[in-house]
């Protein structure tokens, strides 16, 4: 995904502002806030990543409230191969 691109998540709509090896950073318009993913292959295969947001305004604490229950679901979406690291969202 290359810097300018239009991003929608659950809840969240943005514009990439920086990518790189393995970051990407989001600046989200809806709400304002920033998204940042970092991912990294780890020894023996498989892989880690990390998902962090950082909401503005009076609405965020709620906001986020509304949204870690669509985000959970996204990530269980996911093929996770050992379950011992099976993704939570958590607020």
């Amino acid at each position: 995904t290359e810097a300018g691109r239009r991003v929608d998540g659950p809840g969240i709509r943005g514009q990439v502002e920086r990518t790189g090896d393995p970051y990407l950073l989001v600046s989200l318009d809806d709400p304002p806030g920033y998204l940042s993913l970092f991912a990294t292959g780890r020894d023996g295969g498989g892989a880690t990543a990390t998902i962090a947001a950082w909401l503005f305004g009076d609405d965020a604490p709620a906001f986020a409230d509304r949204t870690v229950p669509a985000w959970q679901s996204w990530l269980e979406s996911l093929d996770v191969r050992d379950q011992a690291d099976a993704p939570t969202a958590r607020r």
